[in-house]
């Protein structure tokens, strides 16, 4: 399967993409599981704090209402004693881990990057190198490609210089090809891998 790289100097070459990471057929089902799991393993659940009608103990009144020179207190689980209740006790949320096999969200992630291909929202692009920290040297070494807002850039490794360098433009997102998730690839409108980043990913997902 052949596909453009859009290089600097403007003469595009192609490069030889496999099909079987970058021309699976479109299987939405599959998808949706691999979102909606991905989203519920990325929250932890809320632990559970008790009121003061869970906490043990304090049925009794600690000391008489008068004559004892202190202020008056009903019971030890008030939420102004240590080890009381508290006032706003979290009801707790547990957590809601969905297990998904290692096969199945490699071969998700596959169709999602083979339904990105058929959009052309792919785009295969020259080696990233920025000499130094500035983000105006960044947008220089980008400047050939078109419409970069709301990109993400996938890099086979990711230097200093160019975290520094990217990392204050709106709408714009690096990573390495490690990072790559289902949330990532669908929430950009363009993405831009490096021809090394492309190398690296199909050895990924083996």
């Amino acid at each position: 399967m052949e596909y453009l790289i859009e290089k600097k100097n403007g003469k595009n070459d192609t490069i030889k993409l496999n099909e079987n990471i970058f021309n699976l057929n479109k299987n939405e089902t599959l998808i949706h599981q691999l979102v909606t799991s991905y989203i519920s393993n990325s929250h932890n659940g809320i632990k559970k704090h008790k009121s003061r009608n869970e906490v043990s103990g304090g049925g009794k009144k600690p000391w008489r209402q008068k004559g004892t020179g202190r202020a008056r207190a009903g019971s030890i689980r008030s939420p102004l004693w240590k080890g009381g209740g508290k006032i706003f006790a979290a009801k707790g949320i547990p957590s809601r881990f969905k297990k998904i096999n290692k096969k199945i969200y490699k071969k998700g992630i596959k169709i999602i990057l083979s339904q990105l291909i058929i959009d052309k929202r792919i785009k295969i692009i020259d080696e990233i190198i920025v000499q130094n920290k500035k983000t105006k040297t960044f947008l220089k070494e980008v400047n050939y490609l078109e419409n970069i807002d709301n990109s993400l850039f996938i890099l086979n490794e990711i230097d200093l210089n160019t975290n520094l360098a990217a990392r204050n433009l709106n709408k714009i997102n690096i990573i390495s090809y490690k990072k790559i998730n289902p949330i990532v690839l669908l929430k950009y409108k363009k993405i831009f891998i490096t021809v090394s980043g492309i190398k690296a990913l199909e050895e990924h997902l083996k």
